[in-house]
């Protein structure tokens, strides 16, 4: 089993298309294993406060001699409350310094709505309204330019912008996108989006493969999605789970994959999904499974200026 299988950027860097995302736990042991067993990229965020724990356990590693640094691949974000261009790199050389690094492979920005600047990264009111930043994404993506120049980053990208967002990146900017980050799923699988993005030579990473039937938020209906018959069938056919084969559906459509896993035997199972091909009929019955039932929808931001969703 290995992680190592890549797809390249439009500018010839390349990237391993499995990443492990490290929003739920992820002990010391969790990426010791995720490396042992030939994981090779890393979805980091500062909001998800673990940074410093990931940094010391790859300085262990790399130390120690049991892979080095060129080996691995770290995507890591910009949050909204440092849209503000003077903010970028301030906000970037602090994740490097708490993850001991001296760059960071890929960088995000996370979302195209700026916050107001914020040690809390969900700046409130009195009233528990967020406050917002009238900071353009495209000033932002400007500063992160920068950070390509002076070998902080090697590669920039975003994550859950819509495509006339992108359209405007791609219009004012002096380094095009290598990534879209987008939650991607049978369920919500964006066939318009992901179509704009590679007409453009963007790759699209797929967050949230599964669906996420286990978060609090979910909706009731969401709970059963695993039931629908034609599932049932699919799984059966390729005598893979169901992770496997969602997992599969991305990496065949050509988009990088970002699930959650601090579990030995899930980080396993993630694995065991290059050496099976699903049929077109069945990748057409997967695309069928649409709900458009999104399930980090950012709600509380609907009224920014930027919120992405409004857009199909």
């Amino acid at each position: 089993m290995s992680g190592l299988q890549t797809a390249s950027f439009y500018n010839g860097n390349k990237v391993p298309v499995l990443a492990i995302g490290t929003m739920s736990s992820m002990s010391p042991e969790a990426i010791k294993d995720a490396i042992k067993l030939g994981y090779r990229h890393f979805d980091i965020s500062p909001v998800h406060s673990n940074e410093e724990e990931i940094g010391a356990v790859l300085s262990e590693l790399f130390t120690n001699k049991v892979i080095r640094r060129e080996n691995i691949f770290i995507t890591a974000k910009l949050w909204n409350t440092c849209h503000r261009p003077d903010q970028v790199e301030p906000s970037l050389k602090k994740s490097l310094s708490l993850l001991n690094l001296k760059y960071v492979n890929l960088y995000l920005m996370n979302w195209p709505m700026g916050f107001e600047e914020s040690d809390d990264p969900f700046p409130t009111d009195d009233a528990g309204q967020l406050r917002f930043s009238a900071v353009d994404y495209v000033d932002t993506w400007k500063a992160m330019e920068q950070l390509v120049e002076k070998n902080l980053v090697k590669n920039i990208g975003v994550a859950n912008f819509n495509s006339k967002q992108l359209t405007r990146i791609i219009e004012n900017c002096r380094i095009k996108p290598v990534v879209n980050q987008i939650e991607c799923h049978p369920f919500l699988p964006q066939l318009k989006l992901t179509e704009f993005c590679k007409s453009h030579g963007i790759l699209v990473s797929a967050r949230n493969p599964f669906g996420a039937p286990d978060r609090p938020w979910s909706d009731p209906m969401s709970q059963g999605h695993l039931q629908n018959p034609q599932l049932i069938k699919i799984f059966q056919h390729y005598q893979k789970k169901p992770s496997q084969v969602f997992l599969h559906y991305q990496v065949q459509k050509g988009h990088l994959v970002v699930p959650e896993g601090s579990i030995k035997s899930k980080l396993e199972d993630h694995l065991r999904i290059f050496d099976f091909k699903i049929t077109k009929e069945d990748m057409g019955l997967l695309d069928k499974l649409n709900r458009n039932r999104r399930v980090d929808a950012m709600l509380s931001c609907e009224d920014h200026p930027y919120y992405p969703f409004h857009e199909e």
